[in-house]
């Protein structure tokens, strides 16, 4: 964990980043492949998921459409 905090605080990440050794969040929503994105609104409902890479407009998207509301 410290080498995390010490990466995030280098790159100067600002949001959440979750670290999820014991894989309790895969298990949760039954992910498969990595990477996997998964956007869940203020309520905890899943939105959007992606598997594997790329689909970055489309991601972007739904984080604007999500932010605001």
């Amino acid at each position: 964990m410290d080498k995390v905090k010490a990466a995030l605080d280098k790159l100067q990440v600002r949001y959440p980043v979750v670290q999820d050794n014991n894989f309790d969040i895969w298990k949760r929503y039954g992910i498969r492949a990595w990477p996997t994105t998964l956007l869940i609104d203020k309520r905890g409902v899943l939105r959007y998921g992606h598997i594997g890479e790329g689909a970055y407009p489309k991601t972007e998207s739904t984080i604007k459409k999500l932010l605001a509301k």
